[in-house]
């Protein structure tokens, strides 16, 4: 004798995430379309880089000449003809230099916008041209080579789904595939007022063909 209950469910992304804009600036180019798969790390779009390349050359040329004041300062330092305070000064200087160097060097990289993991571009919303601000949004991605199968679980029911590790469900788009998932998450309180658990269920979807 089995018992055997059948629910509705949905498939979500595995991840979907927001990119949002770190940096000021006008995109110059962009390699991607909507629907298009992209590796991590993939360059996407690129803004206009010269202001940022400018100055980043000044911090560099300000943290060269910090190092070479800090040479001359421990020099004196160590035939006594400056205080302490000097050369704390100098040292300080150069850490402030080699700080603002470092931040110029990180907003020049935000010029190629990459893909932060491997997936789908779900929504893309730069263009040639376009101005953007910190935190206008750029793209959204979808990571889809696995997917969540989300269940809600009636509280009569949760005892005895908390044993399984795997549940068998069919996807009708799918010409009634039966798939099988691994039960990654179950909600320790209900989600709505219905009193339904959420189950998330781990399916592999290498080929792409299951979709959100």
């Amino acid at each position: 004798i089995y018992d055997r209950i059948n629910l509705p469910g949905k498939i979500e992304p595995w991840t979907r995430l927001e990119m949002l804009a770190k940096i000021p600036g006008t995109v110059e180019e962009v390699l991607v379309i909507e629907g298009q798969n992209v590796k991590e790390g993939e360059v996407l779009a690129r803004i206009e880089e010269a202001d940022y390349r400018i100055t980043l050359d000044a911090a560099k040329a300000n943290y060269d000449l910090a190092k070479v004041n800090i040479e001359r300062i421990k020099r004196l330092y160590e035939q006594d003809i400056i205080p302490t305070a000097e050369l704390d000064k100098s040292e300080n200087e150069l850490l402030t230099a080699k700080a603002a160097m470092e931040d110029a060097a990180l907003n020049f990289s935000r010029c190629r916008i990459t893909a932060p993991m491997s997936g789908v571009i779900r929504r893309l919303d730069l263009k040639k041209g376009l101005m953007l601000s910190v935190g206008d949004p750029m793209a959204e991605m979808l990571k889809i080579d696995q997917v969540k199968a989300v269940i809600g679980i009636p509280e009569s029911d949760v005892s005895a789904v908390r044993g399984l590790d795997t549940v068998d469900f069919t996807i009708q788009s799918l010409d009634d595939r039966k798939v099988r998932g691994r039960r990654y998450f179950l909600s320790p309180s209900p989600e709505n007022q219905a009193r339904l658990y959420r189950l998330e269920l781990a399916v592999d979807n290498p080929k792409g063909e299951i979709l959100p």
